[in-house]
């Protein structure tokens, strides 16, 4: 498992800190978190590997 921040600036500013298995893993967690009204967009999104 990694550490990821996933960062999301559309319509909604979102940042959280995730521990996940790579990127694709860390953003489906990210979406679990959310409500379903809220619709991110992909172009937004930056990810960034944590090294500890």
């Amino acid at each position: 498992m990694k550490k990821f921040i996933v960062e999301e600036s559309g319509y909604y500013k979102i940042r959280k800190e995730v521990i996940a298995l790579n990127e694709e893993d860390a953003i489906d967690t990210i979406y679990g978190y959310l409500p379903r009204f809220i619709d991110v967009e992909s172009d937004d999104r930056e990810i960034t590997e944590v090294e500890e």
